[in-house]
């Protein structure tokens, strides 16, 4: 589908939202996000997961990217957050730092309140989530490879 013809579909979808069931099956690049309320994800014929936008974006809690901005030395917060059990990553680009961790809001939390008893100053943080399409791919992919892993045994 090209570009003119995703903006006319989303335009009718938009108009005609509060009373429309919308079958989407475009795998990339449609961005449909702003008008999803609800959402199935079928794979293979199976519901893998359902819920509100809301509920499906909850349910990856797992895998968290959070973006820190903070008034003391960076050189200073690595090592903190590297010793937390629940940050598989830590990277630094430019003033911000780059945290990919497993857990949910609580864990973030935590996160910050270790650095902030070690003395680092956190001016800002910011958690992504990442769009609908990546999330969903990603639950897809999950699922697939459960699948494979169960056929193994």
């Amino acid at each position: 589908v090209n570009q003119k013809s995703k903006d006319l579909i989303k335009e009718i979808i938009k108009d005609n939202i509060s009373n429309m069931t919308v079958i989407y099956t475009e795998e990339r690049d449609f961005n449909m996000e702003d008008l999803c309320t609800d959402i199935i994800i079928i794979s293979d014929g199976f519901i893998i997961k359902s819920g509100t936008k809301k509920e499906i974006l909850n349910s990856v809690g797992d895998d968290i990217k959070m973006e820190l901005k903070i008034n003391s030395s960076i050189d200073d917060a690595i090592p903190i957050l590297k010793n937390e059990a629940l940050v598989k990553n830590v990277m630094v680009e430019n003033d911000r730092i780059y945290i990919y961790m497993d857990g949910d809001e609580k864990n973030i939390y935590e996160v910050l309140k270790r650095l902030i008893e070690n003395n680092i100053e956190v001016y800002s943080y910011k958690r992504d989530i990442g769009t609908i399409e990546q999330i969903i791919e990603n639950i897809n992919e999950n699922y697939k490879n459960r699948v494979i892993e169960e056929e193994r045994f």
